[in-house]
């Protein structure tokens, strides 16, 4: 197994991906997401109560931690090794992560 595979075995936080949504009472839920579009409050990562504009952005930034995270391992190992050959999948990674905690 590599570093990176090791690390992401080795994770002690919530699985990812996690998604934010507002619960319409003040709230913004940062659970995790198994992607039928059903919340799962008993996968519930982080609350915010809800005062300030930036508040959702907060949640979105929190929400693509997990993706952000692996991001960063593979940029690491990828450049630990030195100057990747194929940089097209780190990149596209980086983006989608960037993206989701950027919307």
């Amino acid at each position: 197994a590599t570093n990176l595979e090791n690390a992401i075995m080795t994770t002690k936080h919530t699985p990812g991906p996690w998604t934010a949504h507002s619960s319409g009472d003040g709230f913004i839920f940062i659970e995790r997401d198994f992607g039928n579009g059903k919340a799962h409050p008993e996968w519930i990562v982080a609350s915010i109560q809800s005062y300030q504009k930036e508040d959702v952005t907060n949640a979105r930034l929190i929400a693509a931690a997990p993706e952000l995270l692996a991001a960063a391992r593979m940029a690491l190992e990828a450049l630990s090794r030195g100057t990747p050959d194929d940089t097209g999948p780190l990149i596209d990674k980086l983006h989608l992560a960037i993206a989701k905690a950027t919307q």
